[in-house]
């Protein structure tokens, strides 16, 4: 079942479930509200230098963090692309947790 949500900005409905975003995770659940998938970036999920946080566009999610990093994953969880977007020091990568 959706077990969190406190801190969540927008829900997301996607074919065969939900995308959700929150202050510092991403869930993807399904239509019954079983998790599939969590990711947690390396910072808090909004960006501080830029007005576009999270979106989800031609079939990919993008979110940046408070850190500048843009993080670009697939609806199936898979990291796609991570990368800096504003200088900054170096942080440990994002985790997944399924």
């Amino acid at each position: 079942m959706c077990d969190n949500i406190g801190g969540l900005f927008e829900i997301h409905a996607i074919e065969g479930g939900y995308i959700i975003w929150g202050e510092s995770d991403i869930f993807r659940y399904d239509l019954q509200l079983n998790r599939i998938w969590h990711f947690t970036g390396r910072d808090m999920l909004v960006s501080r230098t830029k007005d576009k946080h999270f979106w989800i566009d031609d079939g990919l999610i993008h979110c940046r963090d408070f850190e500048g990093w843009h993080y670009v994953f697939d609806f199936n969880g898979k990291l796609i692309d991570d990368f800096r977007e504003a200088g900054d020091r170096e942080t440990p990568n994002p985790r997944f947790i399924f």
